[in-house]
């Protein structure tokens, strides 16, 4: 049997207790699609999550996954010495493409990626998320940042979608990501993008025209599902740094909120 949507994401050990809970939370009261969830970590969370939410049906400890045990041997560690040490923590990132390309995700018409550092504020059906897919892979561009925002991108699991994967992969699996400047799955993913012909038949971008960096909350994606992007927005107590911060950093919704207007 097949779903029409099933929606994968992923936190390690620490995720959890930072922001994976609530996302569970959120989901156990608006989640009606199908949730794979994949745990970064060997080591067992101290709390299971069924104690706080409903069970999830499906499941993974993708540390088991052994093309990623694999990949991790080989990645370079990540060197907090350098001022953008994170776009070249390819051990970090690339856990996200070894999990949508899990044989254990259940099979459907249409795979969604959600970062579980999101929190769904309405009913999340699959009736809902075909809105948001309109051509076999739609992503989040941002027309002010060097990169796409790949919080969330749906794949059709038909030959395009199910290609785009498996290239994906197969950049980190083969070591080809070390020929390029940046080794995150936002720089790894425009790469891959560009060697499709045709791309206006394939790829459908969700956030086209919307300004500055945290587009996920201004897209359609944002009526039902929050983005907590970055260290600042998942720190309650932030809120006023948060308030500080330059317009492109910001998203419509946040400049709203506090009282600013896009310059």
């Amino acid at each position: 049997m097949s779903n029409d949507v099933v929606v994968v994401t992923s936190f390690s050990r620490a995720g959890y207790a930072q922001y994976g809970a609530e996302f569970l939370r959120s989901w156990d009261k608006y989640g009606e699609s199908e949730l794979c969830v994949f745990y970064e970590d060997s080591t067992p969370l101290s709390t299971k999550f069924e104690d706080t939410v409903t069970p999830i049906r499906w499941w993974f400890n993708l540390m088991k996954d052994q093309s990623l045990i694999d990949f991790l041997k080989t990645a370079p560690a990540e060197d907090k010495d350098k001022e953008i040490h994170w776009k070249a923590n390819a051990g970090k990132f690339a856990r996200k493409v070894f999990a949508l390309n899990s044989q254990h995700i259940p099979r459907s018409t249409w795979r969604i990626w959600l970062d579980a550092d999101t929190i769904a504020t309405q009913p999340i059906t699959d009736e809902w998320l075909l809105t948001l897919c309109v051509k076999p892979i739609n992503y989040l561009g941002r027309q002010d940042a060097p990169t796409s925002e790949c919080g969330f991108v749906a794949y059709k699991m038909d030959a395009a979608g199910a290609l785009f994967l498996t290239r994906f992969k197969a950049v980190y699996q083969t070591g080809e990501y070390l020929s390029y400047p940046e080794w995150h799955d936002s720089y790894i993913f425009d790469r891959v993008m560009e060697e499709f012909e045709e791309p206006e038949k394939l790829f459908h971008n969700l956030s086209e025209g919307l300004r500055g960096l945290h587009v996920f909350d201004d897209s359609p994606i944002g009526a039902r599902l929050q983005h907590k992007k970055g260290p600042l927005r998942k720190d309650a107590n932030a809120m006023a740094k948060l308030a500080t911060m330059p317009d492109y950093y910001l998203s419509n919704q946040e400049l709203s909120r506090f009282g600013r207007v896009r310059a």
